[in-house]
């Protein structure tokens, strides 16, 4: 295996044929043991490895270094802020909160009619699931790109927890990391 791509191999060394141990938007166990194990390069080893180890210590970061600042954030208004941005900001209208609030229960109402429209095998608790995983990394995240312009995203973790959670079932494993990755980290051009 070469060291340094980003593709799994098979027992060959040719491309892992992912279609070749999935039935009916499922895994399937007879037919990985009959195919061939996944074997991942290096890079990819080391890559999930230092992901992992980031989550942990942005949080910890986080809370040490900014909790006072996030806190005093949560207390003020954008009136109350008196840089050269606020005060161009201040020219415009605010957008009602009411408007946030449909917005997000239509989203919410169209998410849940896809998923049982269209047999993800994804239950509708696991989505308010990946909704809370977003909202839980949004605010640290958030922190570290502005401050640092480093984008890190959630889904890698994502992956792991709902893999653990819900074995076998790739195409909810998909929605519920867009949701639970994607929908805080909209911009971020690494998952793209």
């Amino acid at each position: 295996m070469p060291v340094s791509v980003g593709i799994p191999f098979d027992n060959t060394g040719a491309q892992y044929n992912l279609s070749a141990v999935v039935n009916n938007n499922a895994f399937d166990p007879a037919k990985y043991e009959q195919y061939s194990p996944m074997f991942l390069p290096i890079t990819y080893i080391v890559t999930y490895g230092t992901i992992f180890a980031t989550y942990p210590a942005i949080l910890v970061h986080t809370f040490l270094w900014y909790h006072k600042d996030v806190a005093r954030q949560f207390r003020r208004r954008l009136k109350d802020e008196t840089d050269i941005h606020s005060r161009l900001m201040s020219k415009y209208p605010e957008v009602p909160q009411w408007w946030f609030l449909v917005l997000g229960i239509v989203s919410l109402v169209v998410g849940i009619i896809g998923i049982e429209v269209c047999n993800t095998k994804l239950p509708v608790w696991a989505l308010f699931l990946s909704l809370v995983f977003a909202v839980g990394f949004v605010l640290p995240f958030g922190i570290l790109q502005a401050i640092t312009d480093q984008t890190f995203s959630p889904v890698v973790l994502a992956e792991m927890f709902f893999g653990y959670t819900f074995p076998g079932r790739p195409l909810a494993l998909i929605i519920f990391k867009i949701v639970a990755g994607d929908t805080a980290f909209a911009g971020d051009p690494v998952q793209r």
